[in-house]
């Protein structure tokens, strides 16, 4: 019951806040591997005279129409990151971008240019450039040979009129791959709550769990892959994916809702995710985390173990799952401990 509260109070306060601090570009953790300064940035502002590339635009190029729909709102990207289990295809990276209550893009930023940008290990390359529809879409083509190997590749997209930004990661690994799923409120943060805070405040940010960055980072280093699976709106699909990088946790997709869920509708949309990644792409889920009983049931749907299946907070140990005291604790469980390294097909 606490999150269908959380997630109605959300909707009462969102359209009044909302925003993110500026930041220069900054390191980022990527499974247990500290990457380089220049490999990422801090999305949405980061510093545009310190990008070490150059977008072709400077400005809007209907700088009346746009300044009328930020009155509308806050910046919004929906972004969604792609799961697939082939390689060498290309893909498309689709999104959305506008202004608007942070549950809906009300204002579209239509006919602007957007562009799509990769770090290659060695150097900057655009993929492609292209203007957003009257919706706010945006559609860019990611050639199949940029996607040859097995990975994760970590896409930025720049509205170029303000050299705002958000990430878009394609997680493409063969059948049989091992993942580990979690929940993010109320799960790896310490209440559901701690978003609700950020968007009253945008300088607070959400307190984690003592040991929750620890825990995510201690599969990765493992070799085993994360999506941290989420009930919030799609509308905080940026908001999420900055706090994740800042916070230090490794990366991993990030799934939001396209629509307004709670309880039982969370449950259904968690357990089709879930399903799809387990019965379509054939990957394995080794841990589950979450701390509400929608949790539980998704991760139960689709056929995980009750003792892989680990619930925090005040619903620990319901329904059959596992209990977790606190993270600290969960470290020094025969599970974490004993859990060898995964032997992934890609590796």
């Amino acid at each position: 019951m606490r999150k269908v509260w959380f997630l109605g109070f959300l909707l009462s306060i969102f359209i009044v806040t909302g925003g993110c601090r500026k930041g220069k570009p900054n390191a980022d953790w990527i499974g247990s591997e500290r990457y380089v300064q220049k490999s990422v940035f801090e999305c949405p502002y980061p510093d545009r005279g310190n990008l070490p590339f150059k977008l072709e635009a400077s400005s809007f190029r209907h700088p009346s129409v746009v300044k009328e729909a930020k009155n509308g709102g806050i910046i919004g990207y929906f972004a969604p990151d792609i799961l697939s289990n082939k390689r060498g295809e290309s893909i498309v990276l689709k999104g959305v971008i506008g202004y608007g209550n942070g549950i809906s893009l009300s204002s579209p930023l239509s006919d602007e240019y957007v562009s799509v940008w990769w770090y290659d290990g060695e150097k900057w390359k655009m993929i492609g450039r292209t203007l957003t529809d009257s919706d706010g879409n945006y559609n860019i083509e990611v050639p199949g040979e940029i996607l040859e190997k097995w990975g994760n590749y970590r896409f930025y997209v720049f509205v170029e009129g303000d050299a705002t930004c958000t990430t878009q990661l394609v997680m493409q690994h063969p059948e049989g791959s091992k993942f580990v799923i979690t929940d993010i409120d109320g799960t790896l943060t310490i209440d559901d709550n701690q978003v609700l805070l950020q968007l009253q405040d945008p300088s607070y940010i959400p307190q984690s769990w003592d040991g929750a960055v620890d825990v995510m980072n201690g599969y990765a280093r493992k070799g085993y892959y994360i999506i941290y699976l989420t009930a919030r709106p799609r509308a905080l699909d940026l908001l999420t994916k900055s706090w994740l990088i800042a916070e230090g946790y490794p990366e991993g997709a990030v799934h939001t809702a396209t629509n307004f869920v709670y309880g039982e509708s969370a449950a259904r949309y968690k357990t089709e995710f879930l399903t799809h990644i387990v019965d379509d792409l054939g990957w394995k889920i080794v841990a589950a985390h979450g701390n509400a009983e929608s949790d539980i049931e998704a991760y139960q749907n689709a056929g995980v173990p009750d003792d892989r299946i680990f619930v925090i907070g005040e619903n620990a140990g319901l329904n059959g799952s596992t209990p977790v005291s606190n993270y600290k604790d969960f470290m020094n469980s025969d599970f974490y401990r004993n859990l060898p390294p995964a032997e992934q097909p890609d590796r």
